[in-house]
């Protein structure tokens, strides 16, 4: 009879934990403890930590397994699971370290609690004194060189694996997924000995990401089973590439709801700015888990609704340390970085998250503080050094971002774009494309970094070549990309080529152009004397131009002696924006430019 009611219990705790259902577990909780024998079982109470930690209270867990006795070895690897999933890393690691004897799975699950935060050199320091590997252990550090974007030490590591499985395989498929070398993720799919529903899920949501609905929703149907990461995967990106109804289509089709699926409703409407469609979805939910709040709160401060995020926030049934960076995040990113300040001064708890977000921020500010923040750190990742790197090369300090990245315990890709960029923008170009051809792994960023380098120093023809390089090798081009192709077109007067390259982005490529990628073909039609085309583009296109666009026209106008489209311009500057009386200087610069060439 009594492990009857161990049975009972153990299913309703571990759906509590599947639904994150916090409130419904705190009372499965309850009754346990009215049963002697099952609140002394310690099959019940790992079970019970580990639905805590899912749900987001790590106090409960805690308590918990302070009251485990005998504790067991998944004791102790479920609660180094909890602190990790929900950002206390250095938790995680107190208790790794107060475990009477450390096993490969307590390992394993160290190793992947350092994934989640790049810690690459801690995670290879457990591996390296681990007396035994399994296959489980190797899959778990293939993950962490991916999570790092060290693509090289991942492959080789891959290759040096006595036995692969499908994860293992999956992993290198979702390393280039992630980001965006969709080909690459392919290539590897198509090699695998065999595949999964995770795999093929990873694939569709490169294919997603990059904006190709047509080859994902393809793969979709030709899957032989489905699961609800497939299902949220199409659903999401249908809604976050826009379109709505699609997404709507497809969510009324999934067999069963889970509240992954709601909150792929959820973030991809918000994503695209549709806060009411987002907000319906969230009112409908069955019942909201700590991930649609958090959404939601994000959604609103991505839309500068920051009194809304703070509305949301205060109505959560609980703050865990996403919640609370989540507001830091809305506060900094819409420019109040007191209030941001005072909530990550609040915050009972932080991650390498919020103190991250923290440092990013604290650079509008002061550099000063975001380098106080930096030395105030108990712990630091790439991520942490990528910032305080970056905050630098902002700031012109091109010998402090070199000391930096040399005093960096690991490098990833970000942080070798920004050093090149450090160098590109002192216009030490020569140095910046030695330190890409260096890289042990490019991004997309670092490619759009360095063409915007070569154009911003005039090496127009750099530009276009690197450009032709990345189609030659299959690498996927964003819009940011563009801007700094067409912007090379523009600084080297190549007008015809730049007209020629902003059709491919849209009829190609499939880029819907920005007011940026319209200004930079206005800017070469200006600097190669054809103004009239200029201010003809500017206000043909689908955006109602700003102040800078029409100064692009009167820059122009003031190169050639275009007086009266300068007068224009001036004009236009003037109502969108009063204080601007320094484009009357310009235009007075017009009229002389007019005056001598006659």
């Amino acid at each position: 009879m009594q492990q009857a009611e161990v049975s009972v219990f153990a299913s309703l705790v571990k759906s509590c934990g599947n639904f994150k259902d916090l409130k419904q577990g705190r009372h499965i909780h309850s009754q346990i403890l009215q049963w002697p024998y099952c609140q002394k079982n310690v099959f019940l109470s790992n079970l019970l930590v580990e639905m805590y930690g899912k749900c987001g209270s790590i106090k409960d867990a805690q308590m918990v397994f302070d009251g485990t006795a005998p504790r067991n070895e998944f004791s102790w690897t479920i609660m180094i699971t909890a602190y990790a999933q929900n950002g206390y890393l250095s938790e995680s690691r107190r208790v790794f370290d107060l475990m009477p004897a450390a096993n490969v799975v307590s390992a394993t699950a160290m190793i992947t609690a350092y994934n989640q935060y790049a810690y690459l050199r801690e995670a290879r320091e457990i591996f390296d004194v681990m007396p035994t590997k399994n296959l489980v252990t190797g899959n778990a550090m293939v993950a962490a060189y991916a999570q790092c974007g060290d693509h090289k030490g991942a492959r080789e590591f891959f290759h040096g694996m006595p036995i692969r499985d499908v994860i293992s395989w999956t992993s290198l498929v979702a390393m280039y997924a992630e980001e965006g070398s969709v080909e690459e993720s392919k290539h590897v799919f198509d090699r695998m000995p065999q595949w999964n529903v995770v795999t093929m899920n990873a694939i569709i949501q490169a294919y997603a990401e990059s904006g190709r609905i047509a080859d994902a929703g393809k793969l979709f149907h030709e899957m032989p089973e489905h699961n609800v990461v497939s299902w949220t995967a199409m659903v999401t990106s249908y809604a976050q590439d826009g379109y709505l109804e699609d997404a709507k289509a497809m969510f009324a089709k999934i067999p069963q709801w889970s509240s992954i699926t709601w909150n792929g409703m959820i973030a991809g409407y918000a994503h695209k700015g549709y806060l009411q469609n987002a907000k319906g979805y969230f009112d409908e939910m069955p019942e909201q888990d700590q991930v649609s709040w958090t959404t939601m709160a994000a959604a609103y401060g991505d839309c500068g609704l920051v009194n809304s995020a703070k509305s949301v926030f205060d109505s959560m049934p609980l703050h865990n340390v996403v919640a609370w960076s989540t507001m830091v995040e809305a506060y900094a990113h819409n420019g109040c970085l007191d209030q941001a300040g005072s909530v990550f001064a609040r915050m009972p708890k932080r991650n390498l998250v919020s103190w991250n977000l923290m440092i990013v921020y604290a650079q509008k500010k002061h550099l000063e503080e975001a380098k106080s923040l930096f030395e105030a750190m108990p712990q630091r990742n790439v991520v942490s050094w990528t910032a305080l790197l970056d905050i630098h090369a902002q700031n012109g300090h091109l010998v402090l971002v070199k000391e930096i990245f040399d005093r960096m315990p690991q490098w990833d890709v970000v942080a070798w774009t920004a050093l090149a960029g450090a160098y590109a923008v002192s216009g030490s170009v020569d140095r910046a494309k030695e330190l890409f051809e260096r890289m042990p792994g490019q991004s997309l960023v670092t490619w759009s970094c360095m063409i915007a380098s070569y154009a911003q120093n005039g090496h127009c023809n750099e530009a276009l070549e690197l450009y032709h390089l990345m189609n030659l090798g299959g690498i996927p081009v964003d819009d940011v990309a563009f801007i700094g192709i067409l912007g090379a077109c523009s600084h080297g007067g190549l007008v015809e080529i730049g007209k020629h390259h902003f059709v491919s982005m849209c009829t190609d490529h499939w880029i819907a152009p920005l007011v940026d990628h319209y200004c930079c073909i206005v800017d070469a039609f200006g600097r190669s004397g054809r103004v009239r085309e200029a201010q003809e583009l500017l206000e043909s296109m689908p955006f109602l131009p700003d102040g800078v666009a029409w100064t692009i026209v009167l820059g122009a106008c003031r190169m050639h002696g275009d007086v009266e489209r300068g007068e224009y311009a001036a004009d236009q500057i003037v109502k969108l924006q009063p204080a601007r009386s320094s484009c009357y200087q310009l235009l007075s610069n017009a009229y002389k430019q007019r005056s001598s060439k006659r």
